[in-house]
């Protein structure tokens, strides 16, 4: 399960997404409570949540909540 979610359209990229602990799924899984995460993408071939197979995916870390450098992310693969 995600730590943190934005929702966006594939017209919208590419972009620059800051994350922070106001996007957490769940409030008491705030990013800023781990030491490292991983930061992934993902666009939906059905537009649904669940991940599936032939969605496009991508995903780089470790990375330290709070960093100030920008993280690039390439989504570059599909999921089986």
């Amino acid at each position: 399960m995600p730590l943190a979610v934005k929702r966006l359209r594939t017209g919208d990229l590419p972009v620059t997404v800051t994350l922070d602990d106001s996007m957490a799924m769940m409030p008491a899984m705030r990013l800023s409570a781990f030491p490292e995460v991983t930061v992934g993408a993902r666009i939906s071939a059905s537009g649904q949540a669940t991940p599936a197979s032939g969605d496009l995916e991508g995903e780089v870390g470790p990375v330290a909540p709070g960093a100030t450098s920008a993280v690039d992310l390439v989504i570059d693969r599909i999921r089986p």
